[in-house]
């Protein structure tokens, strides 16, 4: 397939994909259903009330009603009162991150997340022992010991707060990565905006030297050129964009590391294409889609602006790698064709599990990034649309 075909299918595809992760966000708090919102009857009538005792006091003809209020009147007031109690319990248990209907507050780049949830363990989630389980299912989330955890077993008390540690390894959307990287140490003392923004700068500089390798593999391999020129304008892609996230990073009091990674020997076409479609196929993709979620949901401004742009440039980089997928397939066996889709369908996997960690919510409110439901939404439609 062409490049600029390519293209047009991952623009369709992830246009099915947002559209199918955009429903409504519901926030769960200690009560079961939203506050009811104040009658617009009772706010007229308010309003009427107060200017009618204003005229009449300044002596004119209108006489301010002094009759007790009627039924209507007095259903309206409580359920104001109602709403009112209602945002106050909300409030008092504000949940700021949220893990697919449950709330945690964390830093961006810690390796465990944790907080006090002062309502209790949130609907849709239970526990087996001090694990925590949503449909059957742990996500690495337990009960803090003496915080609602005792030798094992789930006590939390007549109503009483819990704490909960969730591990936290946020997929952050750098792109394609190369074979021998280093993991990224964490960042001390900077802000958790800070923090994920030089995650993301670090792994921008990560695909600079994906994609040069890529060039220079192509081209030994004898791959079409438009390819191997679409693989050097991505690493220049990626150069500005690493320059931007450390840009960025700094103003929130980061400062990226610098990149290491080792040399590796020109491999065969089934380890070109196996890497590619893990990379590429599987985790590129859905950064690009992921830019295109944060180019639409981050706060109007210049990280906006920014996801924008790398939008565009992450979905060149995907369509180019279906595009080497399928000028490789042609010269695998069947044995390796069945081996690459296997190893594509286990990093789907593996990507799925990395998107279910909780999603602080400084990272969802500044720089548009989903909680895991959005994510799983997202994915779960990239995988019918592509793979």
């Amino acid at each position: 397939m062409s490049l600029e075909r390519e293209r047009r299918r991952l623009r369709r595809a992830f246009g099915l994909a947002l559209l199918a992760a955009a429903g409504p966000c519901a926030v769960q708090a200690c009560a079961e259903t939203k506050p009811p919102a104040l009658a617009d009857g009772g706010s007229a009538d308010a309003t009427t009330t107060d200017a009618v005792g204003e005229q009449g006091a300044e002596g004119s003809d209108v006489v301010p009603d002094l009759t007790p209020p009627s039924d209507a009147a007095e259903s309206a007031a409580e359920a104001a009162a109602e709403a009112q109690a209602d945002a106050e319990n909300a409030e008092a248990c504000a949940p700021l991150l949220e893990l697919d209907g449950a709330f945690i507050d964390a830093p961006a780049d810690a390796q465990v997340c944790g907080v006090v949830l002062p309502c209790g363990l949130p609907a849709g989630l239970s526990t087996s022992g001090c694990t925590v389980l949503m449909a059957d299912a742990s996500f690495g989330c337990r009960v803090v010991e003496e915080a609602g955890c005792t030798d094992d077993v789930f006590v939390p008390g007549d109503g009483a707060p819990i704490g909960v540690e969730c591990p936290c390894d946020l997929f952050v959307g750098g792109g394609r990565r190369p074979s021998g990287m280093r993991a990224r140490a964490r960042v001390p003392g900077s802000t958790p905006l800070g923090a994920y923004l030089t995650r993301l700068a670090h792994e921008e500089a990560l695909s600079i030297v994906a994609f040069e390798r890529l060039r220079t593999e192509l081209d030994a391999l004898g791959a079409p050129q438009a390819l191997v020129r679409a693989a050097a304008y991505a690493a220049l892609d990626e150069v500005r964009h690493a320059r931007t996230m450390a840009g960025l990073a700094r103003t929130h009091g980061a400062e990226p590391e610098p990149v290491t990674v080792p040399a590796r020997r020109k491999g065969a076409v089934f380890a070109l294409a196996l890497e590619n479609a893990t990379e590429g196929c599987v985790r590129e993709t859905y950064a690009a889609l992921l830019a295109h979620w944060q180019a639409r949901h981050a706060p109007p401004g210049r990280l906006r602006r920014v996801f924008e742009r790398i939008a565009v440039d992450e979905t060149r980089h995907a369509a180019l790698a279906w595009a080497i997928a399928a000028w490789a397939e042609e010269r695998l066996s069947p044995a390796e064709r069945r081996r690459i889709l296997r190893a594509k369908r286990a990093e789907v996997r593996r990507l799925g599990q990395q998107l279910a960690k909780p999603t602080p919510a400084v990272l969802v409110q500044a720089a548009g990034v989903p909680v895991p439901r959005r994510h799983h939404a997202l994915l779960t439609a990239m995988v019918e649309q592509l793979c």
